[in-house]
């Protein structure tokens, strides 16, 4: 858990401290392990605030927690408790104290909620808080891996609240997310789907068969690879099939899309997790009896066939006096009886299994016993019938009850998510460890924009495809997450950025493996865009990229007055991001590789700087210019004016492009155009101005200039004719300039017109009276270092008598170029300049001791020695001089394989994270299963044999 204690409610950002633990813990042992000492005024805020608390009629118990109830306040490792020190104080003159403190808390609380540091824009505004105040927290960011990443226009998608097994930098694993979302996958990716059910095992002729039934995720899937590790066990061919690579021949699969059925083999089973490895006794050993009844199938559930496993580890036999293995019998019974959903008893207990088989071996022998019964719901038991050899001559014969199993009625049909159903039978080349990392290659199916005759349309069939306006756009219209009619939101905006998106090389590669809202996954869908929704009754998007057009100009003429306000956030070097070591998975081999980001000035290095893992992105381009464009908004803007305005600040909308002047800040000054007139023998027009030229002294003068329908245009360099100086006997306290340049709007109702021909000026025909009724077009005057600068809005908030409230923040043109420097190449091992190591110098091969199956096959341990840059290594075999076998793709430096006995030549080469293959090294040895191969001895004898000792003394 993490604690969050803010000391300054006012400015929160400035006086903040944090704690960490990697586990969950009460804010009481937090508050030990910090060694914080708090301030009696110190609250805790109520997790829930945001959503169960108004705070206009809050009191103190709604949004704080009693100190006494600290200890039972227990967060989660993902959770954070915010702290709060309030000031102290009361009140006078009948002020409510209390609803001040709420509104505190609130202001606090809900900034940690939208972000660990931010909140949205309208917290400024609900609470009338000062622009000071707005400008401190209304400008979110977030803590990534320990640092600030401050994100005014795109801010950045909440983190999932727990680990996603969709993505995992490390060891993968299958496992059943019970009574979780089915995930949402988009784009093409490498995941270990989840198992829908829990596996089962059956025995048939001492082989243990696996079956597996997952879940890729909702919707439909194009399946390239099937893989198990690294080993990819099944490719896709032209027509989309999966195809066995020969990589597991002891596997089969069914693939099942959408509301197919599932015919691989039975899918609804349970196995009893009270049957475990229960040892069946003779009856001639000590506290022989029956088993406990063990109940088979949960309640509301009825079976008509049930399945007991059973061990004899170390096999059935006599030796007899000569120590030949000779024939042994062994026998059991096991009785079912029928019970209620209650498990009370409904029925007599009647035989389902009872059998007296003989067998003739010392190797373990593993079966299942299959048994048909009456439909209902059952308890089982079971016991030994026969006695235990007590000769020390004979085996002991031991029988382990190891599972109990019900097939329930089969489901088959998943509705719309992709099933995937594996049957595997165990052996050496197939071991626990492999059976828990199944995993897929894989593309979502959707809807998607296509390009047809040079128009972007939504394809008429769903495709697999990597689109971010396809997962958008499924994401609002489909009935599992926001179920939208597309009239509600903007498909044309989608539509027309698909083809930026295509060129740039920008895809959606992830999921969402945990219960999220639908606007948490559009937001992250949308982030990897430069993109964000825009919510209210009509869905927009805004895209963060450098415009060419401005929305408004604004200037203390059309601000109300003492409404403006500008906040400066500092860089901190300790404090905020300025470099990242990016993890991430990538789409070349799907290895973990490394990302280095840093500012110029940056002094950490690819291994000293904050780790972040990211999960929405594989290609290793797209992450490079998205973090650098990351880590330059967070470092660029941080400059925040806010104003009021009229009527004109309600156009505008998160993410237009402003431009801003005011004295004030020496960006330029503003003025009103009074009278215009043609220059002489065709040079610039004259403007007179409202105002006289005092801004700047060196430099080229400019304007910018508004036409009358609010647009503008510029800027336009000038001549200053007349400064308007008072002394002037000309225009005093009015500058004239002239243009040197054109200057007319590049859009509206006066597109390309120079201003003179805009016809509000009361010249020729033009009734002169209009000029009355007109407002006069605005000009943004600048020289030198003194010019109106360009601003990007962050929120706009009415307010009463037409008026709006502009929250902004200065834009920089090094947020756009940021991501244009050439991608790293992929961090590998240098050799021969550079190049990859893949120079294999030598294989370990080891031949496994121990029982072989059918006799004659022998399992080969290898290792790779040298190829230091390999990321993966590649084989394949031939047999006393037969074709080869394979080459299997994608396995780690070590591997295990059966093969038949013989003469063996294998061949194994490495492969570059890049793809690059290298060259085959080659060996040939004996297999035959008996000698010495490589540092392997070969011996096999009875676990209790009395030379074992001596052997093992030799050996060492």
């Amino acid at each position: 858990m993490k604690l969050l204690h803010i000391r300054n409610p006012i400015m929160p950002t400035l006086d903040c401290r944090a704690f960490e633990l990697d586990h969950a813990a009460s804010v009481g042992d937090a508050l030990d392990a910090a060694d914080w000492h708090l301030m009696p005024s110190t609250f805790l805020v109520r997790r829930d605030l945001a959503d169960n608390v108004d705070w206009r009629t809050a009191r103190a118990r709604d949004v704080f927690v009693p100190r006494r109830a600290w200890d039972a306040e227990i967060f989660e490792a993902d959770e954070t408790a915010v702290l709060v020190t309030l000031p102290r104080g009361g009140g006078q003159g009948g002020s409510n104290v209390l609803t001040v403190v709420a509104q505190l808390a609130l202001l606090v609380a809900a900034a940690f909620i939208a972000g660990p540091w931010g909140v949205g824009a309208w917290l400024g505004a609900e609470l009338g808080v000062s622009a000071a105040i707005g400008a401190a927290v209304v400008f979110g960011s977030v803590m990534i891996a320990g640092q600030m990443l401050l994100q005014a226009i795109l801010p950045m998608p909440k983190s999932p609240p727990t680990p996603q097994p969709y993505f995992t930098i490390g060891v993968q694993s299958n496992g059943a997310r019970l009574g979780q979302a089915i995930p949402e996958r988009f784009g093409r990716t490498n995941f270990g789907p989840d198992l829908r059910s829990q596996a089962y095992v059956e025995y048939d002729n001492n082989a243990e068969n696996i079956y597996e039934l997952f879940c890729l995720g909702v919707g439909s899937f194009y399946v390239e690879q099937l893989r198990i590790g690294t080993n990819v066990i099944a490719q896709a061919d032209d027509t989309g099939t999966l195809q066995p690579t020969g990589a597991y021949p002891e596997i089969t699969w069914q693939l099942c899309g959408p509301n197919e059925p599932v015919t691989l083999f039975p899918d609804n089973v349970v196995t009893s997790t009270e049957v475990s490895d229960i040892e069946l006794l003779g009856t001639n050993q000590l506290n022989y009896a029956w088993t406990s009844w063990f109940v088979a199938n949960p309640p509301n559930t009825q079976t008509t066939l049930l399945a007991l496993d059973m061990e004899m580890p170390g096999g059935c036999y006599n030796t007899g006096d000569t120590g030949a293995v000779r024939a042994a019998t062994i026998s059991w019974q096991f009785e079912a009886q029928l019970i209620d959903d209650n498990g009370l008893v409904i029925g007599a207990p009647f035989t389902i299994s009872a059998s007296a088989p003989v067998y003739e071996t010392n190797q373990p022998l593993y079966f299942t016993v299959e048994c048909n019964v009456p439909c209902g719901r059952y308890q089982v038991r079971g016991e030994r019938t026969n006695t235990v050899p007590t000769d020390s001559n004979q085996s002991p014969n031991t029988l382990i009850w190891a599972a109990l199993r019900a097939y329930l009625p089969s489901q088959q049909y998943y509705g719309n998510s992709t099933m995937l159903a594996i049957l595997a039978t165990a052996s050496y080349n197939l071991s626990q460890e492999s059976a828990d990392s199944i995993n897929v290659v894989a593309t979502r199916i959707l809807t998607t924009p296509v390009e047809i005759d040079g128009v972007w349309q939504w394809s008429a069939s769903p495709q697999a495809t990597r689109s971010i306006g396809a997962a958008a756009n499924y994401l609002l219209s489909s009935v599992n997450n926001a179920g939208l009619d597309p009239s509600q939101y903007d498909q044309n905006w989608l539509l027309s950025y698909e083809a930026l998106w295509q060129s740039r090389g920008d895809t959606l590669d992830g999921g969402f493996a945990s219960q999220q809202s639908f606007w948490d996954m559009l937001t992250a869908a949308l982030n990897v865009g430069r993109t964000q929704a825009l919510a209210g009754p009509f869905i927009g998007f805004v895209r963060d990229e450098q415009q060419t057009t401005y929305r408004c100009a604004f200037s203390p003429r059309t601000m109300l007055k003492d409404t403006f306000n500008i906040n400066y956030l500092f860089f901190d070097p300790n404090k905020d991001a300025d470099c990242f070591t990016l993890n991430y998975i990538d789409e070349s081999n799907w290895t973990p590789q490394q990302l280095f980001i840093a500012l110029p000035d940056a002094t950490d290095t690819i291994d000293t700087a904050p780790q972040v893992t990211v999960s929405t992105m594989v290609s290793r381009a797209q992450i490079w210019r998205e973090w650098n464009y990351k880590l330059a908004a967070s470092a660029f803007r941080r400059i925040f004016p806010t104003f009021q305005t009229e009527l004109d600040g309600r156009v505008c909308f998160r993410g237009d492009r402003v431009r801003l002047s005011h004295v004030m800040t020496q960006w330029g000054m503003s003025a009103d155009v009074v009278a215009i007139a043609a220059g002489e023998e065709g040079a610039g027009d004259v403007l007179t101005l409202s105002e006289p030229w005092i801004v700047g002294q060196d430099g080229q003068p400019t304007i910018q200039m508004t036409s009358p329908d609010g647009y503008l245009c510029g800027p336009a360099n000038v001549t200053i004719i007349d400064d308007g100086d008072m002394a002037s006997t000309a225009s005093p306290g009015r500058a004239i300039v002239q243009l040197t340049e054109p200057l007319a709007p590049t859009e509206g109702n006066y597109n390309c017109l120079d201003p003179i021909a805009w016809g509000i000026w009361g010249l020729g025909n033009t009734d002169a009276r209009r000029d009355l009724q007109r407002e006069r077009p605005r000009v943004l005057m600048g020289q030198g270092t003194e010019l109106p600068v360009d601003a990007l809005v962050v929120s706009m908030t009415p307010r009463a008598n037409l008026q709006a409230e502009l929250q902004c923040v200065i834009d920089d043109p090094r947020v756009y170029t940021a991501d244009e420097a050439a991608v790293p190449p992929y961090t590998v091992g240098s050799c021969d300049g550079g190049n990859p190591n893949l120079t294999i110098t030598g294989l370990e091969i080891e031949q496994s001791t121990g029982v072989y199956i059918d006799g004659n096959d022998v399992v080969l341990d290898v290792e790779v020695i040298g190829a230091n840059d390999g990321g993966t290594f590649d084989y394949q075999y031939s047999l006393n001089g037969a074709a080869w076998v394979g080459p299997v793709t994608g396995n780690g430096r070590s591997f295990t394989f059966r093969i038949p006995g013989g003469a063996m030549r294998l061949q194994v080469r490495g492969v570059a994270d890049d793809g690059e293959p290298g060259i085959f090294y080659e060996r040939d040895f004996d297999a035959s299963g008996t000698g010495i191969i490589g540092a392997g001895l070969n011996f096999s004898l009875p676990s209790n044999s009395q030379y074992l000792p001596v052997l093992m003394d030799l050996w060492s």
